[in-house]
């Protein structure tokens, strides 16, 4: 079975793929298209996900899930799609819970300078 070098797409019997229309050489190595189908975006969006997922609390989280959309976004078209979407989906979360932390910590800091120059 070959795949096609473009999309990833498994290319049956004839030399060009029916998803997007590409040539397909039928003399190359099946295991290298497979290589090719599978370059790691997806992998690392999901892993960066889980990661920044873990410690949303910390800011280094906030790249960590921006990096983690992007690949995810990049990888949707491969044959990771359900990897991808994964990652898209815990980088998105891990962002949200991000900026609702770093929200809070800024309203907390603000009410306790509040407070303080009140009691003064």
């Amino acid at each position: 079975m070959s795949y096609c070098p473009k999309c990833g797409a498994d290319i049956l019997s004839n030399n060009f793929c029916t998803l997007c229309g590409c040539k397909v050489n039928s003399t190359a190595n099946s295991a290298e298209q497979l290589i090719l189908k599978h370059d790691g975006k997806a992998t690392a969006s999901m892993i960066l996900g889980i990661c920044s997922l873990f410690f949303f609390y910390i800011p280094i989280s906030i790249p960590l899930s921006i990096t983690g959309i992007v690949l995810g976004v990049i990888s949707k078209n491969s044959s990771n799609k359900n990897m991808s979407i994964a990652g898209i989906v815990l980088s998105v979360s891990s962002l949200v819970l991000s900026v609702i932390t770093v929200i809070a910590i800024f309203i907390y800091i603000i009410w306790v300078i509040g407070v303080s120059s009140f009691n003064e």
